[in-house]
Parts: structure tokens; C-alpha cells; sequence
């Protein structure tokens, strides 16, 4: 294919949408819910929430798997079951969204915050090493971005020292080291259903995990009608109150959820056949730097965002006018909107004194650009052309 020049501006609504709309409702979708309301199934966790849990345990090799209203509490779930405490203390990069550490407060946990990698954007076991303590209890690993870093390596060193890890795989699901799915790493896995995560349910989130113990003490919190049934009696006696919230999703969220799981691996070769056109022909140009996990064996999920660093000293624009100029000229790209959580009025007492060197010089420059769901091989390539024409024509000579 001949290199096009950048000759006019695009309607980013009308021309270049089309290839990062999501989540799109089809008709199957619709159906799926609509099915569900007909059943009457509005409220107990029994019908489509039993079928998503099952069938995201039978698609990811997970042996438990619990439906939540949403990925926050979901993550409150597993800080319960692992047993955080006031006297334990949880690492967390403070490099996420908030939501996966925020639940540690309501625990009176200490949280410790790490740096992140500069080839990853995750942490690596170097950045985890350096801030445990004795009282460290778990270590929460938030695969940003659909990436995983040093995920095998961390897990190693957590399963040696007797730390819990948790994943948070809410940018990536479905993704595989080998034939290992992503998530079955460790202890427990946290996945989003938030509308623009890869599976969506409109709201919601899964818990899911290879451990009977952890699996009925995640129940406590918002799943009492199960208890009945598990086999740890302790438990039992919280059947008819649980631990005083209830956190089960919604079953129209789950009916929508479920249809989208139905369809995510073929979903996941379509996307990762796209974003692998746009990594490379994006990687070219001379200021921007993507990230990835080096390791050959890694398979992508399905994406959430995507991420890349410019080196504001090689261009002519500051970074405001730069995106400015982009999104006028049709490209969908934003400025880095998850911020660094130890500056955050929530978190700042766990960090006073802190610094972490390495996502603190590269945050600034991070630029936010959707993922390709859709689109020809040809139309991709066009883009990216035409995208790193118009920032190359921004670079200082």
C-alpha cells in the first residue's frame, strides 16, 4: 500500500468511531436480555448469573467464580477473604484506577504503593521487593493496559513468601501465557464488566478463584443465600444475614455479560489483529514509545485502552495543543486519565515522604488512545499512517 499524506480533517464521530465503538449491541445481546425478563429472572443469583459464572469458569480454567455488582466490591470480596486486617499491610502499584486498592480502607489496612516498570507500565518483582515489609499480607497486581509485566515471576516470589496475590485483570480478560490463562496466576482474580471493558455487562464484576476456602469466605459479603451451602460451617451461621452487604450483580447485567462472553475469543483474534498492525507502524516514529511484555509465549485479551509515551522535548507543541489539534483532525486520543493515586486526597496518607521516580517521569507524557475493535487490515494501516504523518508534522527541526 502506497503512505497516504495527511490531506484533510476526519469526522472522528462518523468515519473513525466506527473502529472503537463499544460495546456494541447487537441483536443476540438484546435478545439475551429480553429472554431474561421474560423468565422473571430480575433478582436471585440463580439463571443468567449462573450461567455466566459458569461458563467464565469453564472459558478461563478457573475451578469458582462469583458474580459481583461491580469489580470495586468485588475486589472488597477478596480483601475479606484473604483476611486483611489492621494490622496487614497490601501492596498496590500507584500506577491503577483507584478501585483496586480502595476497598483495602474499609479494612484499616495499611497500603503500600510501588513504581511501575518503564517497558510495561505494570510492576516489576524489583518494584514489589522494594517496599514488603513484615506485615505485608498480599500484593494486588493490576494488569494495566492488557499488559503483564513480570506476572510469572511475581507470582513465584508470592507463593515462596507466603503473600497473597491478587490480579486485576480487568484490562485484559482472556488473555494467556501458554495456554495458562491470565487470572489463574494467583490467589484470586478481580475482572471489570464495566461498560467499556472487554466483556461488558453495562456494570458488574467477577471474583474468581482455584481456592474452595477463599471462594466461600468471598460469599460473606453480598452472596448470604449461597452460604447454606458451603462446606466450612463457620460460615453457615451467616446464611440468613451474610457479613451485612450485599454486592450480587444484577441479572440483566449478567444476561448482557454472558452474551458478550459467548463471543470475547473471537472478539480477542479481531482486536489483537488490529492493535498488532497499530503497535508496529506507531512504534516507527521517533519520539513515541509503546509498551509491551516481551514475552513471546503472552497473548493479548480484550483490551480496554491503549497507551503511548511522547517525548515532549522532540516536539513543538506543548501536549495541551498537540491533542488538541489531533482530536480536531479526527483522531480519538485524549490526555492520561488515571491518575498517580498517592497524590490523590484519598490515598496521600499512605505515601507522605514517597516518591516513585519512574511513573512519575513518564505519567506526564502518556497519551490515551481506544482500542481497534473493528475495521479491514487496509483501513488500520491507513490510519496509523495517516496519524503518525500528522505527529510527525509536529516534531521540532
Amino acid at each position: 500500500m502506497v503512505k497516504k499524506k495527511y490531506a484533510r480533517d476526519l469526522n472522528i464521530t462518523q468515519e473513525n468511531m466506527r473502529f472503537f465503538e463499544h460495546p456494541r449491541i447487537e441483536q443476540d445481546d438484546i435478545q439475551a436480555v429480553l429472554d431474561t425478563l421474560k423468565k422473571g429472572d430480575i433478582s436471585w443469583p440463580d439463571g443468567a448469573t449462573n450461567e455466566l459464572e459458569t461458563l467464565f469458569c469453564k472459558s478461563f480454567g478457573v475451578s469458582y467464580a462469583v458474580a459481583h455488582c461491580n469489580a470495586t466490591s468485588a475486589m472488597f470480596s477478596a480483601f475479606l477473604a484473604i483476611g486483611l486486617d489492621n494490622q496487614s499491610e497490601v501492596i498496590c502499584p500507584t500506577y491503577t484506577w483507584w478501585a483496586s486498592i480502595s476497598p483495602a480502607i474499609f479494612f484499616n489496612s495499611k497500603i503500600t504503593f510501588c513504581d511501575s516498570s518503564e517497558k510495561t507500565l505494570t510492576p516489576s518483582l524489583e518494584d514489589i521487593k522494594k517496599v514488603i515489609t513484615t506485615h505485608t499480607k498480599a500484593v494486588v497486581l493490576p494488569h494495566l493496559w492488557g499488559e503483564i509485566g513480570e506476572l510469572q515471576e511475581i507470582s513465584a516470589f508470592c507463593k515462596k513468601n507466603n503473600l497473597f496475590l491478587i490480579e486485576d485483570n480487568s484490562h485484559g480478560i482472556g488473555a494467556r501465557i501458554g495456554k495458562k490463562y491470565v487470572g489463574t496466576f494467583g490467589d484470586i482474580c478481580i475482572t471489570s464488566l464495566q461498560k467499556n471493558k472487554g466483556v461488558s455487562g453495562g456494570e458488574g464484576g467477577v471474583l474468581s478463584t482455584n481456592s474452595k476456602e477463599l471462594f466461600e469466605k468471598s460469599l460473606l459479603l453480598g452472596h448470604y443465600e449461597r452460604l447454606k451451602y458451603v462446606s466450612d460451617e463457620s460460615l453457615k451461621k451467616f446464611s440468613t444475614t451474610g457479613g451485612g452487604l450485599k454486592f450480587r450483580i444484577h441479572p440483566l447485567a449478567s444476561a448482557l455479560a454472558l452474551s458478550k462472553l459467548k463471543v470475547v475469543k473471537k472478539q480477542i483474534q479481531i482486536e489483537n489483529t488490529l492493535m498488532n498492525i497499530f503497535r508496529k507502524e506507531i512504534s516507527k516514529i521517533e519520539f513515541v514509545k509503546i509498551f509491551a511484555t516481551p514475552q513471546k509465549d503472552f497473548a493479548r485479551g480484550a483490551g480496554f485502552s491503549f497507551r503511548f509515551h511522547l517525548d515532549a522535548t522532540r516536539v513543538g507543541l506543548d501536549k495541551s495543543n498537540l491533542l488538541q489539534k489531533l482530536s480536531k483532525n479526527g483522531f480519538p486520543v485524549t490526555d492520561e486519565y488515571y491518575p498517580l493515586l498517592h497524590k490523590q486526597e484519598l490515598f496521600k496518607k499512605f505515601a507522605l515522604g514517597k516518591s516513585f521516580p519512574v511513573i512519575e517521569e513518564i505519567h506526564p507524557n502518556l497519551i490515551a488512545h481506544p482500542v481497534f475493535r473493528r475495521g479491514k487490515k487496509s483501513e488500520v494501516t491507513e490510519y496509523t499512517h495517516n496519524l503518525r504523518d500528522k505527529l510527525e508534522s509536529f516534531q521540532k527541526h
